[in-house]
């Protein structure tokens, strides 16, 4: 039995605002809310950069678009200081006059925790593993559940501690709009390249954010070599615009043909294109969840990261990575031993190429 009055929750409020990969692991906890309410207007404030990810999401009735970027450069200057607060005041009050009955912060800082006291919900909820004080915007913490490790359950926790059920399989449920014009973006840029409906494709991703988080571009050409010879695939390399030179890097290093995609799609086109892989292989980034929400296989490689807490989750996925001493160190710019990065270099094509036979 709920401890709040759940019949009395109209309108909720979900805050998850940044990074790709943290939006994807929140939309299991979308798809419970909308089964517990399925006549509640439901709504998401997020940030430009995962905004595709929930654009047109059929659980979801409001998308609010929060700019925190823009108007921080604008509190930099003197001469558009006023008008960045201008901008803040119009976001608080939007979110105000949503009359939310609950709010959950999923985000756990500042300005998600802001952003949640803006709606003066009754309820407002934030898992306990917060940052800078947001836990002082929420009127309830959701405490740690010792099973709960990976970032979905973690979210998950804070559903269930409304009293609402979260059944077995109720975790995998990541849903991600695909709308049409997408689909026929990707399917042109296919025939563009003379892809048959019938033929395998196998997606590659070379790029993260982080240095020590690539495997060498070397390695990945390797691989896709491996899988063009042994299966008659194409090869798909993707990335964003700042990945572009490494795609290419990796294209040019293969004796068979790749399609290049980096850099030319929007987020839902890049779903849209790996929706129609085979499998999708790729560093820890933000394109392997992508992958899980569009219910594509994922082999991930890991390194220095580790992916018990943001990695890929579910049943459609399996994680490459060596069992070093120093593995996981979380260092972002340079591998502790000196040169190279030891954790991702000793993982050898054949063995991702072993892994991600297993869903082909």
């Amino acid at each position: 039995m709920s401890k709040f009055p759940l019949d009395k929750i109209n309108r909720i409020l979900i805050v998850k605002m940044s990074s790709i990969g943290d939006v994807i692991h929140a939309l299991p906890s979308l798809a419970v809310l909308r089964k517990q309410f399925p006549k509640a207007h439901i709504a998401w404030a997020v940030e430009p950069k995962s905004y595709d990810i929930i654009r047109a999401h059929p659980y979801l009735d409001e998308v609010i678009l929060v700019d925190l970027e823009a108007i921080g450069e604008k509190l930099k200057k003197p001469t558009s200081f006023g008008q960045g607060i201008k901008e803040i005041g119009k976001l608080a009050k939007r979110i105000k006059d949503g009359n939310y009955d609950l709010t959950l912060d999923l985000q756990g800082l500042l300005k998600s925790g802001l952003i949640s006291s803006f709606s003066k919900a009754p309820i407002r909820l934030v898992y306990c593993k917060t940052r800078e004080g947001s836990e002082l915007f929420a009127t309830q913490t959701v405490p740690a559940q010792p099973g709960s490790l990976h970032a979905v359950q973690k979210y998950l926790d804070v559903i269930r501690f409304l009293g609402v059920p979260v059944e077995e399989g109720d975790d995998e449920k990541f849903v991600m709009a695909i709308l049409p014009e997408d689909e026929q973006f990707a399917q042109n840029l296919l025939v563009s390249h003379g892809v048959k409906d019938e033929e395998m494709i196998i997606g590659l991703n070379p790029g993260a954010a982080w240095l020590t988080k690539q495997w060498p571009p070397s390695y990945f050409a390797a691989l896709g070599d491996l899988l063009v010879e042994k299966y008659d695939c194409r090869i798909m390399i993707f990335g964003g615009p700042g990945d572009i030179p490494l795609v290419q890097s990796v294209a040019s290093q293969m004796k068979h043909e790749a399609i290049q995609a980096g850099g030319k799609t929007t987020l839902k086109q890049l779903g849209a294109l790996i929706k129609r892989c085979r499998v999708f292989i790729g560093n820890d980034t933000g394109p392997l969840h992508l992958a899980i929400a569009v219910q594509t296989p994922v082999v991930a490689i890991f390194g220095p990261t580790s992916p018990t807490f943001t990695g890929p989750y579910g049943s459609k996925q399996i994680v490459v990575s060596k069992d070093l001493e120093c593995a996981p160190c979380f260092k972002s710019k340079k591998c502790p031993k000196g040169t190279g990065v030891e954790c991702l270099e000793s993982i050898q094509p054949e063995e991702v190429l072993q892994a991600a036979e297993k869903f082909l």
